[in-house]
């Protein structure tokens, strides 16, 4: 018994030994894949109702009939461990709801979304975050037209901006499909639910809400 002992410690370093060399045989034969699954970004967007995601501007009514707006944003942030690079986020349709609860996509000339400052994103570096505005809600004055209480009236629209011509909406709820590219990833889309129903420039919970939902809620949604 103890001649067996010693026999399987004897045998450890060379099975120590066999074990390192099969490693680095499947090291040397599968280094490009494991180095391309390991170097990689990975594109995580979220938002929320802070700052910067909603921002409340304050517009020069002397040059704009819009004095007030409501910027909506989401948060992109590279979670992996290599740039993302060649980058745009496209908007080409929505889904409305109707009364009876069922969503419809209305399609458009996709839009590239552009940061906070109105450039255009080509790279997106690990653990930063960058803001891509998505939507507006402006508040136009009626220049002349005064209501019965002496105050100048009011309206306002949500629209989705971008590169081109801003895609108006109406009081509603809608999804609003995001695709994330980038020469590194597959396709990265993400649903942004808005609600609004309101007669004013407001982020009350009540009338507004936007937030991010998953796939699965997604299609639940659809099918409902």
């Amino acid at each position: 018994m103890e001649n067996n002992v010693s026999l399987w410690y004897a045998s450890i370093p060379e099975w120590l030994s066999a074990i390192g060399t099969i490693s680095a045989v499947l090291i040397a034969l599968f280094q490009k894949s494991i180095r391309q699954w390991w170097n990689k970004p990975n594109i995580k967007v979220t938002c929320n109702k802070n700052n910067p995601c909603v921002e409340e501007i304050k517009e020069d009514t002397q040059s704009s009939s819009v004095s007030k707006e409501i910027r909506l944003r989401v948060k992109l942030e590279n979670t992996g461990n290599y740039i993302a690079n060649n980058c745009l986020m496209i908007i080409d349709s929505y889904y409305a709801k109707r009364e009876d609860g069922a969503y419809v996509i209305t399609e458009f000339t996709p839009k590239q979304m552009k940061d906070y400052r109105g450039a255009n994103i080509s790279y997106v570096a690990p653990h930063l975050n960058y803001y891509y505005d998505i939507l507006t809600i402006h508040q136009f004055d009626e220049i002349g037209n005064v209501s019965d209480a002496g105050h100048q009236k009011q309206f306002f629209k949500p629209s989705i901006i971008g590169d081109g011509k801003a895609i108006n909406l109406k009081k509603g709820t809608y999804i609003i499909p995001l695709k994330f590219y980038s020469s590194k990833l597959p396709t990265v889309t993400t649903y942004l639910k808005l609600f609004w129903n309101s007669d004013d420039c407001t982020t009350d919970s009540r009338y507004f809400d936007y937030n991010i939902i998953s796939e699965k809620e997604f299609k639940a949604i659809k099918k409902s």
